[in-house]
């Protein structure tokens, strides 16, 4: 995703008026993004964390509070390799990469889509990193967050309160994502903010972002598994097909910055600040 305002674009090719977008002053950063240094696209982690914050607005995760009961080694170990696990994956090209579609309709012919991708290569690389953050693998987000929750409960109540509270906001906006896309949740509020009392429609989603992420893993990326025939049924329609799996690598990378965040709180929950 570029940092341009997107558009609609339609099957001819041409694209029409601005589609419904926050203002620029809305789109505000509430703290600079996490590990925009190890970035080969700043501005890039710039715009995602710019749209994150305008969705849900999540407290600074470099503000959680230090625990201060000990650790397992085992708990310590598993929030470290999901530590490194962000900081490598906020390296890959595919986070700075141009990823561009575009629709056509020629008389007489389909609708084809031309678009640019980085090489399957890259694409199967992310994914399979990807993974370890997102299912629930032995250092991923939602190891180190049951991590850190089961601790905060043991703590006392003047960092317990505002650490479960922190996780509390972090699991909300998960969740959210994996029922839409960042950009659909953008697109959400504005229009609450424009329409207020309006029944705000929900977007079509035939997948989930959640159903999406797991079709093309184990259908396709990662295994050829349970997932095969459901890819292999999108496959029957080239370019829905195309659309769906340009929308799955936008749906990771929007993940991806959210990890990352959480990456940083994880960091700050188990620092050494005296």
């Amino acid at each position: 995703m570029n940092s341009e305002r997107p558009r609609n674009v339609h099957p001819n090719g041409t694209t029409t008026a601005e589609i419904i977008w926050p203002d620029e002053a809305e789109l505000r950063l509430r703290f600079p993004p996490r590990y925009m240094e190890l970035a080969i696209e700043p501005s890039e982690f710039e715009n995602y964390w710019r749209q994150l914050g305008y969705a849900f607005g999540l407290p600074d995760p470099n503000h959680f509070p230090a625990l201060t009961l000990p650790l397992k080694d085992a708990d310590r170990n598993a929030i470290a390799r999901y530590v490194l696990s962000c900081q490598e994956l906020a390296t890959y090209t595919l986070l700075g990469s141009d990823r561009i579609q575009r629709l056509s309709k020629a008389e007489g012919k389909p609708v084809s889509l031309d678009y640019t991708m980085p090489p399957k290569e890259i694409l199967r690389g992310y994914a399979t990193l990807f993974r370890q953050l997102h299912s629930k693998d032995e250092a991923s987000y939602e190891v180190v967050k049951s991590i850190l929750a089961s601790r905060l409960k043991r703590e006392d109540d003047a960092v317990r309160s505002p650490g479960l509270d922190y996780i509390r906001q972090w699991s909300r906006a998960r969740a959210k994502l994996l029922q839409f896309s960042l950009m659909e949740i953008v697109q959400m509020k504005v229009l609450q903010a424009e329409r207020p009392g309006f029944e705000v429609p929900l977007p079509e989603n035939t997948h989930t972002p959640s159903e999406l992420i797991s079709m093309f893993q184990y259908g396709e990326y990662i295994h050829w598994g349970n997932k095969r025939e459901e890819h292999a049924a999108i496959l029957q329609y080239p370019v829905y097909a195309k659309l769906r799996e340009l929308k799955f690598h936008d749906i990771q990378i929007g993940l991806s910055h959210f990890y990352f965040g959480f990456a940083k709180l994880a960091e700050a929950a188990v620092s050494d600040r005296g």
